[in-house]
C-alpha cells in the first residue's frame, strides 16, 4: 500500500510545485536510495525485473528510491524536474503470472530516465502498458502479489495522474494538487486514453465507460483502505492550502489514523505505516518529497529508511555526489538495515518511540531551517551551500547509525501487543537477521 500527493506552486508558500510519497511494502524488503547518472547508451536493451525493452541512447540522471531485490522504482525524480510515484490498484483484468511484463517500479523508472516533462511522461506510460503489460509479481516474499498500478506525475508546472488496468491507461490533468492511493478513481472525467482503451470505448455503445466501475476489484481495492488515507492526505493538503510549506508535506507523510499513536496498534489506515500482521502486513520502508526552485534544479529529499515519523529527510541534489550510500547500492542496503534495526528496536517500547519521534521532529526542522526555500526564488541558498549542508547532515546520519545501530537479537517485542503481534515480529525480526547476513556472505 502507498500514498503519493503532489501540489502545484499556486497552494504552496514558496510559489513551486512539492511532490511527496511514502512507498508501503514488506516489512523486510529493504528501499535503497540511488542517485543514478545521466549515460549515454551503447546497449539495444536494458534488463528490467523479469523483461528485457528497447533502450535509448540517452538517459536522464534520476534520483530514485527503490526495493533494493528490484530493477525499478518506486518513487523519483530526475534531473528534469519530473518525479514520479506508483501505486498498486486491484483489477478485475485477469493476470497469467508469468512474469512476462513490467513492474509500476520498472514504469516509473523507464518513464523517468526518458522524460523531459510530466505530460511526455504520461506518453511514455502509455507505450509501456500497451505494449508490454503488468504480468509481472510486486511481491518480496509474497509471490503471489500481481497487481497493476496508477501513477501520480509531477513537474515545476503541471500534475497528471495515470490509471492502468492491463492493457488499458487514462489519464487527466490536475489544476492543483492531488493525492492518489490504491484505488482507481477515474470514471468519465479522464482527457487521454491509450490505443487499447480507445478501441474499446469506440466498441462500447452509449455514453462511455466508467474506467472505476468496469475495472476496480471491489474487495481488494475495499481491503486496501485507501479512502482513508487518501482523504487524510486531501484533508491535510487542504487545511494548509494555499500555505503549504514542504515541512508540512513531510508533516503528511509521518501522519498516523490516531494521536496519540502506539505502533502494535496500527492499521492500513495511516498513511505512515506499521506493520502488525495479517490485515496490516506491509510498512512504509522508503518516503520522498521533492521540492522544485526557480530556475534550479529540484532539491530530494529522502528517508533512506523506513518509518518517516522515526526518521528524517536528507537532501540531495543532482549532478553533485552527496555521499556513498546514495552512489553506491550496496551502501545504501547496509544503511537500510542498520536503520531498520535502530528503529524495530525503537518501535518496540512505547515510551521510547515517543521520546524518539519528538527527538526527530526537533533535527528536522533544524535541518530544514539551513536550506530555506525563499517565496520569490531571489535568496534561495546556492547549491554548492546546499552541498555542504547535504554532506553534513548525510554524515551525522550515517556516524549515528555507527554508533548506536542494533543487533537484531537484543530486539524485543512490545510487552503491550497480542500474542499475534508479538509473533508477527519474533519472526519478521529473524527474517531480517538471515536476510542482513546473506548479504553480508554474499560480498
Amino acid at each position: 500500500m502507498c500514498d503519493t500527493l503532489a501540489i502545484l506552486g499556486n497552494h504552496t508558500r514558496s510559489g513551486q510545485t512539492i511532490f511527496a510519497k511514502n512507498s508501503d511494502r514488506e516489512p523486510n524488503e529493504a528501499q535503497v536510495v540511488i542517485r543514478v547518472p545521466a549515460l549515454k547508451q551503447n546497449n539495444k536493451h536494458v534488463s528490467c525485473t523479469y523483461i528485457s525493452v528497447p533502450q535509448v541512447n540517452q538517459t536522464y540522471e534520476i534520483i530514485i528510491s527503490k526495493p533494493y531485490h528490484m530493477w525499478g522504482a518506486e518513487i523519483g525524480c530526475n534531473e528534469n524536474g519530473v518525479a514520479i510515484g506508483n501505486e498498486a490498484v486491484f483489477t478485475n483484468i485477469p493476470k497469467k503470472r508469468k512474469n512476462t511484463g513490467l513492474t509500476g517500479m520498472d514504469i516509473v523508472r523507464l518513464t523517468l530516465e526518458r522524460s523531459k516533462s510530466a505530460k511526455e511522461a504520461v506518453q511514455w506510460i502509455f507505450h509501456w502498458v500497451e505494449v508490454y503489460g503488468q504480468d509481472a509479481c510486486g511481491g518480496f516474499e509474497n509471490k503471489n502479489f500481481y497487481y497493476d498500478n496508477s501513477f501520480l506525475i509531477a513537474d515545476q508546472d503541471s500534475i497528471w495522474k495515470v490509471e492502468t488496468a492491463g492493457h488499458f491507461a487514462v489519464a487527466g490533468e490536475i489544476d492543483s494538487f492531488c493525492s492518489i492511493s490504491n484505488g482507481l478513481t477515474f470514471d468519465r472525467d479522464f482527457q487521454l486514453v491509450n490505443k487499447p482503451f480507445q478501441n474499446l470505448m469506440k466498441s462500447t455503445p452509449g455514453k462511455g465507460i466508467s474506467f472505476r466501475k468496469r475495472f476496480s476489484d471491489k474487495f481488494y481495492t475495499y481491503m486496501s483502505f485507501y479512502q482513508y488515507r487518501q482523504e487524510c492526505t486531501m484533508k491535510g493538503i487542504l487545511h494548509k492550502s494555499p500555505a503549504i510549506q514542504i515541512s508540512y508535506a513531510m508533516d503528511i507523510l509521518r501522519s498516523h489514523e490516531t494521536e496519540p499513536f502506539y505502533p502494535h496498534k496500527a492499521s492500513p489506515r495511516s498513511v505512515c505505516m506499521h506493520a502488525t500482521g495479517l490485515f496490516c502486513p506491509n510498512q512504509t520502508t522508503g518516503s520522498m518529497v521533492v521540492q522544485w526552485r526557480y530556475k534550479r534544479k529540484p532539491i530530494v529529499w529522502v528517508t533512506g529508511s523506513s518509518f518517516p515519523c522515526m526518521s528524517v529527510f536528507k537532501p540531495l541534489l543532482f549532478g553533485l555526489p552527496v555521499h556513498d550510500i546514495v552512489e553506491n547500492e550496496k551502501a545504501g542496503l547496509d544503511f537500510w538495515n542498520i536503520s531498520e534495526l535502530k528503529l524495530r528496536k525503537i518501535q518496540a517500547e512505547d515510551r521510547a518511540y515517543s521520546a524518539y519521534r519528538n527527538k526527530i521532529i526537533g533535527k528536522q526542522q533544524d535541518i530544514l531551517s539551513r536550506i530555506p526555500c525563499s517565496i520569490d526564488g531571489e535568496n534561495d541558498v546556492e547549491d554548492d551551500m546546499v552541498l555542504k549542508e547535504s554532506r553534513i547532515i548525510w554524515n551525522e546520519e550515517f556516524e549515528d547509525l555507527q554508533q548506536n545501530g542494533s543487533n537484531i537479537h537484543q530486539i524485543s517485542p512490545t510487552k503491550k501487543g497480542s500474542f499475534f503481534y508479538r509473533r508477527y515480529w519474533n519472526k519478521r525480526n529473524e527474517n531480517l537477521n538471515l536476510l542482513i547476513k546473506g548479504h553480508e556472505e554474499v560480498r
